[in-house]
Parts: C-alpha cells; sequence; structure tokens
C-alpha cells in the first residue's frame, strides 16, 4: 500500500496484524502507531536512526511496545509540540522540505539516505522480533546504538505513573476516537 501511514486504510491494514514495525521519520506518525498499538494490543516496534551532528553521534534506537512495556510517550521518545505540528497542519505532511536541512530541488527526485547505519538499526529491530516470535525471549523494551563507539545499550524503564496512553487507551479499541487523526 501507498501513502501514508495516518490514513483510514493504512489503519484497516494495521488492525489486520499482530506486530507493527514503525519506521516513521515524524512523531506525528509516531503517535498514531503509539496510539493504535496500545488500544488494539498490537506489539509496535519503535525503529529510527538518527545524526546528531551538535554531538558528534549516530545511531538509532529499537523500542518495543507490547504488553506492559512503557510507551513512547513515556520514555520521552515523542515530542507533543512536534506530533502536533505534524497532525494540525496537512501542508506538514505534504510538504517537508527543511526536514533534513536540504532543498528538495537539489535532491533532484531522492531524499537522504544512510543505508548502513538504517540497516544495523533494522538488523537489530528484525532480531528482536526474530527472538521474541520464537520464544526464545521477550522483545527488549528499548536499545539504543550509539554508532561514534559501536556499542549498544539497554535500557529498562517502568512506565510514568498517569500517562494517558498508558491508562486511558490500552485495551479500548474501539472506544478509542482516532478518527481526529484522518484529515
Amino acid at each position: 500500500m501507498k501513502g501514508s501511514v495516518i490514513s483510514k486504510e493504512s489503519f484497516k491494514c494495521l488492525l489486520n496484524t499482530d506486530y507493527i514495525f514503525g519506521c516513521v521519520d515524524n512523531d506525528g506518525a509516531r503517535l498514531f502507531l503509539n496510539e493504535v498499538a496500545l488500544a488494539y494490543n498490537i506489539g509496535y516496534f519503535d525503529v529510527s536512526s538518527e545524526i546528531l551532528i551538535s554531538e558528534n553521534e549516530y545511531g538509532g534506537h529499537i523500542i518495543f511496545i507490547n504488553g506492559d512495556n512503557p510507551c513512547l510517550y513515556c520514555l520521552n521518545e515523542i515530542n507533543p509540540a512536534e506530533a502536533r505540528k505534524y497532525l494540525d497542519n496537512p501542508n506538514a505532511r505534504k510538504d517537508e522540505e527543511a526536514i533534513y536541512g536540504i532543498d528538495k530541488k537539489v535532491l533532484n527526485g531522492s531524499g537522504p539516505a544512510v543505508v548502513s547505519l538504517n540497516g544495523i538499526i533494522a538488523s537489530l529491530a528484525v532480531n528482536e522480533f526474530m527472538l521474541h516470535v520464537t520464544g526464545k525471549r521477550v522483545a527488549n523494551k528499548f536499545l539504543t546504538y550509539y554508532g561514534s563507539i559501536g556499542i549498544v545499550r539497554k535500557r529498562n524503564e517502568n512506565r510514568k505513573e498517569g500517562c494517558y496512553y498508558c491508562e486511558s487507551i490500552k485495551g479500548q479499541r474501539e472506544k478509542v476516537d482516532i478518527s481526529n487523526y484522518f484529515t
């Protein structure tokens, strides 16, 4: 299926899965996937790579949301202002010219890509998924790859007390109104 993950068509497809792999580049889409996964009890792997020039760091993370694991909001991995900007402004979905700091005209129809970094993060995610579904062990809640030093660190954090998403949306299925995501 081609198009935005935030669409009625994508939502219907997501409801027919046991696991979601979110490899998106904005917090609006991540918030949507976080909410769908929690409401419908679908295992969700949030997979992202990142280059932090100011910190001279590159890497990425894999976050697994399932059962009692904390959600992306609990882990401070969603910036509410960035998510709202993306969700409230239809033009933000269509025109992300400045997101990578490169004028689209210069890209000549392509976009930035870091194949080796994406490959590492994707491989870690697939390994966690494989171990989880085969029953070898439960997937780690949160792994971060630090490319500058070549290591993976595991974070074990708990849910935030009072998290709206974990306490009000988890398992609520059709009671959760996600129609506000669709424009």
